[in-house]
This record gives C-alpha cells, structure tokens and sequence, in this order.
C-alpha cells in the first residue's frame, strides 16, 4: 500500500508499506517515506528513507563445484551452505540480507531550461551473503567426499586442500553523492537539444 499526502500547498509526503511472506526464509516488512518540499517555484528540497530485503538465491544455498590442482595433489570445493558437509564445517543457513537506505537533496533551475539535481546517500547493509568460511586439511577433504565428490584418485595432498561455504559474513556501508544537470535548447523546427 501507498498514500501521499500535502499538508501544505509546499509539502508532499510519499508513504509506502509491504508485506512479504517467504516459505524458505523469514517474512519482512519494508517500507519508504519521501517528502518534497517546494521553497519556490524554482527550488525543491527533497528527502527518502527506506528499509530493503532480499532473499537468499537458489544458487546461494545450494550451489557447489570442485577444483582439482593435479600437480599439487589438493583439491578445493565449495559445499552448498543447506548440506550436511558444510553445515559439519560449521555452516549455518542463510539469512536475506536487510538494508537500509536514506538520501536527501535538492532540485532547482537556476535558469529557463537548466535543471540541476543533487542528492547525498548512504546504504547500510546486514547480513550480506559473501564467500564464508574457508576450512583446510583433512576436515576439508572428508566434507568433500562426504558431499559425494569422487576426489580418491587425486586428493593425495589433505594439508592443501580446502572447502568454503557461503555465509551471511559482512555488513558493508555506500556512501555517495549524485549530480545531475540538464539544459535543453529548443531549436524550433530542427527539433531539441
């Protein structure tokens, strides 16, 4: 759902609210609330904040693949995070990754055409899914048989073999500043520039 509001002839408030229900991962609510306010006819300051969600891919939970490093003798695999072999790693499932996001700024034309628009911003973001933990030796080695990869023939070296998961390992900050800038020309019947 979503309203806006003008409780001035200055102000306009945008609201927004959603509900979503995930079967593999946990519901979210999310919302976004922007308010503009019109100082003249010519400059506007404007504002956002917001929350986000994204669930875990399929390929997340449950991607694997395996390298084999013939002249070494090792092996390296990443186990899907949802396996037993990754989970006895100490792999646990993975959370949706959840944001939070607010800007603010202004829009003018300082002059008939031109429009210049500038914004500053900064994103938090939790639980964000990046390559988890590396584990080497032999634990690594049996958690890649113990998946199903068939290694015996070239896995003659434990000590330098690893295995890795995804996990929900990082919270990250972006910070930024947008500008934009537009002047458009009319060049009557040779069209607009």
């Amino acid at each position: 759902g979503d309203t806006t509001l003008r409780p001035t002839s200055k102000l306009s408030i945008d609201i927004a609210g959603r509900y979503e229900y995930y079967t593999d991962t946990n519901n979210t609510e999310n919302g976004k609330i922007s308010a503009r306010y019109d100082v003249s006819r010519r400059f506007a300051l404007r504002g956002t904040i917001s929350n986000g969600f994204r669930a875990p891919t399929l390929q997340e939970s449950h991607f694997s693949r395996l390298s084999i490093f013939a002249g070494t003798g090792s092996v390296g695999g990443q186990l899907p995070v949802e396996s037993a072999a990754a989970r006895s790693l100490g792999a646990s499932g993975l959370k949706p990754e959840r944001s939070v996001n607010a800007s603010g700024g202004f829009t003018m034309e300082p002059v008939r055409g031109l429009h210049v628009e500038a914004d500053v911003y900064q994103i938090n973001l939790r639980d964000r899914i990046v390559q988890g933990g590396t584990v080497r030796g032999a634990q690594a080695l049996d958690a890649i048989r113990s998946f199903g990869f068939d290694v015996s023939p070239t896995a003659t070296n434990a000590a330098a073999s690893s295995a890795y998961f995804l996990s929900n390992g990082a919270s990250t900050r972006t910070q930024g500043l947008d500008l934009k800038a537009d002047y458009l020309v009319h060049m009557h019947r040779w069209g607009n520039v």
